[in-house]
Order: structure tokens, then sequence, then C-alpha cells
């Protein structure tokens, strides 16, 4: 048995409420209603079946039963439950997607905090420094082949 998250100070948006607007929680919680906008949750968070949020969602970790039309990023692990429905892309250090969830998007992890590095180098005569930014990475061409899918 799930004990609910307002049982112990979360929040929960029943299915019978829709919110116009963007959504900010500290606390975990559920959402079974419809959102038209944003949602921003630092803790977990589960998308109920038949909710739908239509934009992007910011979660520690997320269980998706429901609809996102947004991209999703999380810090944590990202669950697509059997049925679930994301229209954007999905941006999280794990991702488990049931083989009956429909990903409308790419699935990546965040880039490290270290991406945006500068390189420090120094002259002949040791007495400047330049900062060089770090390289981005170079596009190259695909070979000319089959498309691979997650399915």
């Amino acid at each position: 048995m799930t004990i609910p998250f307002f049982l112990f100070g979360g929040f929960h948006i029943s299915k019978h409420i829709t919110i116009d607007g963007n959504l900010n929680a500290d606390a975990s919680g559920s959402i079974a209603g419809s959102i038209l906008g944003n949602v921003r949750v630092s803790a977990d968070l589960i998308v109920e079946k038949g909710s739908v949020i239509t934009g992007d969602v910011h979660a520690e970790n997320l269980t998706i039963k429901g609809t996102i039309k947004g991209n999703v990023y999380c810090e944590g692990k990202v669950e697509a439950a059997k049925n679930a429905a994301v229209h954007g892309n999905i941006i999280a250090s794990e991702a488990i997607i049931d083989k009956d969830s429909i990903i409308k998007g790419a699935i990546t992890k965040p880039r490290p905090a270290n991406a945006e590095t500068q390189i420090e180098t120094e002259t002949d005569n040791g007495e400047e420094t330049e900062e060089i930014p770090a390289a981005e990475e170079e596009e190259k061409p695909e070979p000319e082949s089959v498309p691979q899918t997650w399915f």
C-alpha cells in the first residue's frame, strides 16, 4: 500500500482541478488534474494516470503515469509507466521507460557541471595567462545507415 504524499506534508492536485499557471513546490507531491504551465518541484513528483501537464516539468525524481506535453528535467530518476506519454525531451540522470509508454523526443543525460570550464595557459616567460574557452564538441557526420530506435 502506498501512503499518499499529503499525509507527510506534501501536496496533491486532484483530478477535478485545473491550474492555469505555473506550479512551484518544495515538497513531494502528486498531480492527478491538469496544469497549463510549467511545474517545478524540488522533491519527488508523481504525474498520475489521466493527468495532463502542458508545460515543462522539473523535479528531483519523477514518475509519469499520465501525459506531459513539454520537456522533462530531472536531477535523479524518471520512470515512465505503462501508457504514459511525454511529448518532449527527457533530460535525466536515469530513465526507466516502459515499452508501452510513448516518448516523442530525445532522452539524454544532463551536461556535467564542469562542461563550461576554462583552460589557463602560460606564455613562454611565465608571466601572463590567457583564458581560452573549453572547446565545443564538433559535430561529426553520421554514416549513412539505418537509424536506431529505442524500441
